[in-house]
């Protein structure tokens, strides 16, 4: 069962915390952005956001392109392929950066990218998994890393490693925040962040829809399905498949982010 058809249920937690809320109105609107990347949970994410919005009577806003800011008329901005240096200079609300180890973008990229990713509207996937089609696995992680690093991935974007790589964790206008502990806890970790900084009352979705159960029809975490966009839902799944230089690339590469939030990584 895809998350996009999953039925609305009812509502089974409201929240209505009343903490002090960041100052971010602009023309009376209170809003928030939330950033994050391909294979980053991105289309998780934005279908708890799209759902929060409908249940809470808020707009939202959604784009792909990295070369886009949040919008200014809506209460939530959803940029699911942030670019640091574009969004910088527009940090104008309560922002939160969500982010994903980089060894497991590989991993989940690959098999995204081999079959099961759209690539309408998207010519240089539909090249690259043509590419992949052609090739071994263990050739097809090689390829794959390069792809993620490309500064034009998709339109207007660069790929979510050549994000990440690039991104300031400095700056603390921006909450980070795993996506690993995101799909743990949703509605702590997303929607406590929402109730802080939206007005409210705040209500949130039912976190029994956004379970990994739920969303694939059955699968427990762990159990792999390589024709599902969600393939395993485990994390760490590089230590199995990874080739030994491209483990070696992204301890070198991304070695300040792993060690500030994936230490466990780099033995």
């Amino acid at each position: 069962m895809s998350i996009r058809s999953l039925a609305y249920a009812p509502l089974a937690d409201v929240f209505t915390l009343r903490r002090r809320r960041t100052a971010n109105v602009v023309k009376g609107l209170r809003r928030v952005a939330v950033l994050t990347h391909h294979k980053c949970a991105s289309t998780f994410v934005s279908f708890y956001l799209k759902r929060f919005g409908e249940q809470n009577r808020l707009r939202t806003f959604q784009t792909h392109r990295g070369d886009a800011v949040a919008a200014r008329e809506f209460h939530v901005s959803i940029l699911t392929n942030a670019v640091y240096d574009v969004v910088r200079d527009h940090i104008e609300c309560p922002a939160i950066h969500i982010i994903r180890n980089p060894l497991d973008i590989v991993v989940s990229a690959y098999y995204s990218h081999f079959s099961t990713h759209d690539v309408e509207g998207w010519p240089a996937l539909g090249d690259q998994r043509r590419v992949l089609a052609g090739c071994s696995r263990e050739q097809g992680f090689f390829l794959t890393l390069a792809f993620l690093e490309r500064a034009d991935f998709y339109t207007g974007t660069p790929g979510p490693l050549h994000a990440l790589r690039c991104w300031n964790f400095d700056d603390e206008r921006i909450r980070t925040v795993r996506m690993e502990d995101i799909v743990k806890d949703v509605n702590y970790q997303l929607g406590g962040f929402l109730i802080e900084n939206l007005a409210g009352p705040i209500e949130l979705p039912s976190p029994g829809d956004f379970t990994f159960e739920r969303i694939t029809g059955g699968r427990h975490a762990g159990e792999i399905d390589d024709r599902s966009h969600y393939r395993s839902g485990r994390p760490g799944e590089w230590r199995r498949d990874l080739p030994e230089p491209v483990i070696n690339y992204i301890r070198t590469h991304f070695r300040p982010l792993l060690e500030r939030y994936y230490r466990d990584s780099l033995v």
